[in-house]
């Protein structure tokens, strides 16, 4: 019976490892801690990982044939400030640097392995969904331009 019971154990401790490894993330999620993030059917993946002193990121767009990684090679990301992501849907997510800088990525499939993304720096409130505004700190939104 002991014998019956390790396997199971095992099995267990190796499915929680698994989990903790890749998370899955929802529209409208936050995300403020390193590790690997999921979302939009596994498909959508964001890294996030400490590297030496500098924290560095990549979205990754993936498929059976093709992997399309977008994300700064350089850690943009300030260690020790709140910096976050924001998961607004399926093709787009944004992201704060912790100090002073916002950026919107958006990505898509135009046709089967072709993507197109961008990536744009946010100046003005007017541009930021409600639901991020109110999560970013007060001093970085009074450095924002109003249109």
């Amino acid at each position: 019976m002991k014998y019956k019971i390790i396997p199971l154990i095992l099995f267990a401790a190796l499915t929680t490892l698994a989990n903790a490894a890749s998370e899955t993330k929802s529209v409208g999620s936050f995300i403020e801690t390193t590790g690997e993030y999921e979302w939009s059917n596994s498909e959508r993946i964001v890294l996030i990982e400490q590297n030496n002193d500098r924290l560095q990121f990549s979205i990754s767009l993936d498929d059976p044939v093709r992997k399309k990684s977008i994300g700064p090679k350089a850690g943009l990301l300030q260690q020790g400030k709140p910096w976050m992501f924001w998961i607004e849907s399926r093709n787009k997510i944004w992201m704060f640097d912790g100090d002073s800088r916002l950026w919107e990525y958006t990505f898509r499939t135009i046709e089967p392995n072709k993507y197109q993304d961008s990536i744009s720096e946010i100046k003005d409130s007017d541009s930021i969904p409600s639901e991020l505004l109110s999560a970013l700190p007060a001093e970085f939104i009074q450095s924002l331009k109003k249109i």
